[in-house]
């Protein structure tokens, strides 16, 4: 099962908490923004990635 949607869900909501309880400023959300999205970039990219080299070899009869 993919998890992704639910870890960008999971960030969404943590970062509309920091914003509604006043701990976070804007350059400092700009900053939390732009390593959030790298770290997730980088897990759904890791994810393709394993999917399509190392996963599901057993279903798929198409080798190089």
């Amino acid at each position: 099962m993919d998890r992704s949607p639910v870890v960008g869900v999971f960030y969404f909501f943590w970062i509309y908490y920091e914003i509604s309880t006043g701990k976070l400023s804007k350059d400092g959300l700009l900053n939390m923004i732009m390593i959030m999205g790298a770290i997730y970039m980088a897990t759904v990219f890791m994810y393709i990635y394993v999917e399509k080299h190392y996963g599901r070899k057993e279903k798929t009869s198409v080798e190089k």
